[in-house]
């Protein structure tokens, strides 16, 4: 005779025992209402700005949190020609957690409102995931743009997909950026859902934008990119933006802004010989959703 107990298969059966956990109950924000996720019934809340979250009953929530996207950069008269990359929307971040009777602050953070600013972080009280992607700069010949989820830096991008238990966290690096002779065109920002394009100089053409991550796959219902990096600028066409991205400027004026509550990042600006300065496009505002078991 076999025995199995909570936690033990003995070694004469295959059983598998599986536990799955309480769901709690809350509410705030947007009811999206009852969705199927793999076979899964949850309800859904949306916050599309900083609330609060009233906990009813404890139990195991799950968290998807999109931060805000970067700011772009602008494009200056006394270097027209240089390509400006684009800039980085913000990474995706799923996590359950247990949570007790209370309320609890959701905050939605922000795009990044200057030039190269990063965007606000987003999440549940203290708990704020999936870092703003990075602002973009000027690119010349072998400087990159910034990924999402990044700092500032050149050249480099942001996290890349990594599960720690019940966490996983999204985020690519920007394209690269290209040169040849006078022809500069800059790589666009890392999305959440891929890396940024690479600029083509050869064609004068700026990197698009990296894909958004498809958020469907934690919230239900059809395909919803978010996250998505802004275009970047090559001499004559700028790059298209992606997930929510604004398209990098072509030839002169400012890119576009990242889409409000989809973490995208701005598109960047060029500069016009004899002409003002073109200002920097924002970045999309983040979102937060929180899911739990019905």
């Amino acid at each position: 005779m076999t025995r199995s107990y909570l936690g033990y298969v003995s070694s004469q059966t295959t059983d598998t025992i599986v536990v799955v956990s309480a769901g709690g109950v809350a509410s705030g924000g947007t009811d999206l209402g009852i969705r199927s996720v793999s076979g899964v019934n949850y309800r859904v809340l949306e916050f599309t700005a900083t609330g609060t979250l009233t906990v009813s009953t404890a139990g195991d929530f799950g968290l998807g949190v999109v931060s805000g996207g970067g700011g772009g950069i602008a494009g200056f008269v006394s270097f027209p020609d240089l390509a400006n990359g684009g800039a980085g929307g913000g990474g995706w971040y799923e996590e359950t957690i247990p949570l007790a009777v209370g309320t609890y602050t959701i905050t939605v953070g922000g795009g990044g409102a200057t030039a190269s600013a990063a965007g606000s972080p987003s999440g549940l009280s203290t708990r704020l995931y999936s870092k703003g992607g990075g602002g973009s700069q000027d690119n010349v010949a072998d400087s990159g743009t910034c990924g999402s989820g990044s700092t500032r830096q050149n050249g480099t991008g942001g996290s890349p997909l990594f599960n720690r238990g019940t966490e996983i966290i999204i985020g690519y690096a920007g394209g690269n950026g290209t040169a040849s002779n006078t022809n500069y065109a800059a790589g666009g920002g890392g999305g959440a859902g891929g890396v940024g394009g690479n600029g083509d100089s050869a064609n004068k053409i700026g990197g698009n934008g990296g894909a958004g991550y498809d958020v469907s796959a934690f919230i239900g219902g059809s395909a919803l990119l978010l996250g998505g990096g802004g275009g970047s600028c090559g001499r004559i066409t700028g790059g298209t933006g992606n997930g929510g991205g604004g398209n990098g400027a072509s030839v002169s004026g400012s890119g576009g802004n990242g889409t409000a509550n989809t973490g995208g990042g701005a598109g960047s600006s060029m500069g016009a010989v004899g002409g003002n300065p073109a200002p920097a496009a924002q970045g999309g505002s983040g979102i937060v959703f929180v899911r739990f078991r019905v």
